[in-house]
C-alpha cells in the first residue's frame, strides 16, 4: 500500500512539473540565453569522432563556461544521444530538468527522514517540488539550476552519513566526490561551502572531514578553475584585449562578481511579489515540515547531528535569501534558496 501511494505521489509530481512547465514557458525557445545554450549543446554531436575535430569544441567551452563544465558536457552528451530522433524544443529539453527536480525531491526526503522523521521528510520533498521557480526553469535548455540543487542534497546526505559512519567507504569517498561534482556546476558554491563547513563543525566532524584524503577530488576541481581563470586572464591581457574581462566570468570569480554587482534592496512590495512567485505554496509545506520536525525533535536518533542540520539550514536560508532578493531579476534564481527553504 505504501509503495502504491509513493508511486502515485511521484506520478502526480511528474504531471505537476509538466503542467507547470507548459503554463510558465512558451512552446519554443525564444530568449537569447536559451537559444545560445541550446545551440552550444549541439556542437559535440555535430563533430566527427576524430580527435583533430574536437578542437572545434574548445570555443564552445570558452563561451559556455559561466555555469561550469558539467552543463556543457551534459547537454552535448544528451543531445548526442537524442540525435535526430527528437526536436530540441522545450518539451524535450524539459526531460533532464524534470529528472533532476524529482531526484532532488527524493534526496530531500531521504535526508530529512534520516535526520528528523518520515512525516517531516514528506513535507520537505513536497516543498521543494511545489516551488514555482521550477515552472520558469524546468523547460529551459540549461540544467545548472536543478543540477545544483540535486548535487547539494547529495553532498549533504553523504556528509550526514559520514558524520554517523566516518569509516564507511561509501561516505568517506562519496561525500567529497559529490562535493566535487557539485563544484562543476554550482554558481552559489561560496555560500554552500560555508554552510557545509558550519554543518560539519556543529556536528563535531569538521576535523576528520578535512583530513579525508578523498578531498583531493574537490581540490582538483578548484585547482582547475584557478588554472582556467589565469589562462583566460592571460588571454585577455596579451592575446585578445577585447576579451580582457572574460576571466571575471569563470566559476571561481563569477559568484563574487555577481554578488558585488547586486542592485540596492528593492521595495517591500517587490520582495513580497518575488517571494510569492519564486517560492509560493511551497512555503506552506515548509512551515508544516518545520512544525513536524519540532514535534519529532525529542525522538531523533542523532540529536547533535540533527541540531547541526537545523542550524546550517537556518544559516543558509538567511544567508541566501537576502542576496537573492537583492538580485531578484529572474525567477530562475530561486534555486539558490530552494534547498534551505524546503
Amino acid at each position: 500500500m505504501r509503495r502504491a501511494a509513493a508511486a502515485g505521489v511521484v506520478a502526480a509530481l511528474v504531471v505537476w512539473l509538466a503542467v507547470l512547465g507548459v503554463a510558465a514557458q512558451p512552446a519554443v525557445h525564444h530568449a537569447y540565453d536559451a537559444l545560445a545554450i541550446r545551440d552550444g549543446g549541439t556542437v559535440w554531436p555535430s563533430l566527427s569522432l576524430r580527435p583533430k575535430d574536437e578542437k572545434y569544441f574548445l570555443p564552445v567551452a570558452i563561451l559556455n563556461h559561466i555555469e561550469g563544465p558539467f552543463q556543457v558536457l551534459f547537454l552535448n552528451a544528451f543531445y548526442f544521444v537524442i540525435g535526430d530522433a527528437l526536436p530540441l524544443d522545450p518539451a524535450v529539453t524539459q526531460v533532464p530538468n524534470t529528472i533532476f527536480a524529482l531526484a532532488s525531491a527524493g534526496l530531500a526526503y531521504l535526508l530529512v527522514r534520516r535526520l528528523v522523521s518520515a512525516r517531516a521528510a514528506v513535507c520537505t520533498a513536497l516543498a521543494f517540488a511545489l516551488m514555482p521557480w521550477l515552472g520558469v526553469t524546468i523547460r529551459v535548455p540549461w540544467v545548472f539550476n536543478t543540477a545544483s540543487c540535486l548535487f547539494q542534497l547529495l553532498t549533504l546526505y553523504l556528509y550526514a552519513g559520514f558524520a554517523l559512519e566516518p569509516e564507511r567507504r561509501l561516505y568517506r569517498i562519496g561525500a567529497p566526490a559529490a562535493l566535487a561534482l557539485y563544484l562543476t556546476t554550482g554558481l552559489d558554491w561560496p555560500a554552500f561551502v560555508l554552510v557545509l563547513a558550519a554543518f560539519l563543525f556543529l556536528a563535531g566532524v569538521l576535523r576528520p572531514a578535512l583530513r579525508n584524503r578523498a578531498n583531493v577530488l574537490p581540490a582538483a576541481v578548484m585547482a582547475a578553475y584557478l588554472a582556467w581563470t589565469v589562462a583566460l586572464f592571460a588571454y585577455g591581457r596579451w592575446g585578445d584585449p577585447r576579451r580582457r574581462e572574460l576571466y571575471r566570468s569563470t566559476m571561481l570569480l563569477y559568484p563574487f562578481v555577481k554578488a558585488g554587482g547586486a542592485a540596492p534592496f528593492p521595495s517591500l512590495a517587490t520582495v513580497a511579489a518575488y517571494a510569492r512567485d519564486t517560492l509560493g505554496p511551497a512555503l506552506l509545506a515548509a512551515v508544516a515540515g518545520a512544525g513536524l520536525a519540532w514535534k519529532a525533535s525529542s525522538a531523533v536518533a542523532a540529536p547533535r547531528l540533527t541540531r547541526a542540520f537545523y542550524g546550517a539550514m537556518v544559516l543558509w536560508a538567511v544567508g541566501t535569501v537576502i542576496p537573492l532578493l537583492r538580485m531578484s531579476t529572474s525567477l530562475t534564481y530561486g534555486y539558490v534558496a530552494a534547498v534551505p527553504v524546503a
